[in-house]
């Protein structure tokens, strides 16, 4: 007997790629994790997708695959600074989360941001053994138009 039917090609089984695009995400976490590629531990933030805002592509496929990643959780892993200056992607993320500017020598918890919306930009990328993954690629403040859609639902 001869194989007809080949597999479904998949880059890594068992990992779902979140379609490229704009998505109404909340903060639900921040883990510390220890990375053996950096000297320091990095910060997991892991969002829930509440709503796909705009997506790259028009393909009906993506569109299915986008609305699967409503209500599961994406993560983003950034490295934890000394400080938080406004270079550092931590700092971008905790404003985006905020809604507003930090001020110098604020202070904040984690848990102040748990529960806080913001719109996240999801891109492809590979890593350097090949597997193609996503990543977000950008954080900013969510609209207060469409949080408070979100909260009337």
């Amino acid at each position: 007997m001869t194989l007809d039917q080949l597999p479904v090609v998949s880059n890594s089984a068992g990992f779902q790629l979140c379609p490229p695009g704009t998505y109404l995400v909340e903060l639900v976490g921040i883990d510390e994790e220890e990375n053996p590629k950096y000297e320091r531990p990095t910060a997991v933030f892991r969002f829930r997708v509440l709503r796909v805002l705009e997506l790259e592509s028009d393909d009906p496929n993506d569109q299915d695959a986008a609305a699967e990643w409503v209500g599961r959780e994406i993560r983003a892993w950034v490295g934890i600074p000394q400080a938080l200056t406004p270079r550092t992607t931590m700092r971008k993320y905790v404003e985006a989360l905020l809604g507003r500017p930090l001020e110098e020598g604020e202070r904040l918890r984690a848990s102040q941001l748990i529960g806080r919306r913001a719109r996240a930009t999801v891109d492809h990328y590979y890593t350097p053994d090949g597997k193609l993954r996503h990543r977000i690629e950008k954080l900013v403040k969510s609209p207060s138009k469409i949080s408070q859609v979100m909260e009337e639902e």
